[in-house]
């Protein structure tokens, strides 16, 4: 995430801080939706693309269904 804040020209220490932020919103909707069993259950595939809609939600690019 920081290379792609950098590419829009934010300095090195404000793209870490949004992408921390971003991190931490991520993972918050892990734990609101799944339980640690039910994650652990989910493939490499299932992971991935929760952590991709994750990011979209927390960066305002879609909506929570």
């Amino acid at each position: 995430m920081i290379p792609n804040y950098e590419r829009q020209g934010m300095p090195w220490n404000f793209a870490f801080s949004m992408a921390s932020q971003g991190c931490s919103c991520v993972i918050d909707k892990f734990r609101e939706n799944y339980t640690h069993d039910q994650l652990l259950a989910l493939s490499d595939k299932e992971r991935e693309e929760q952590s991709l809609y994750y990011a979209q939600v927390c960066g305002g690019i879609t909506q929570e269904l």
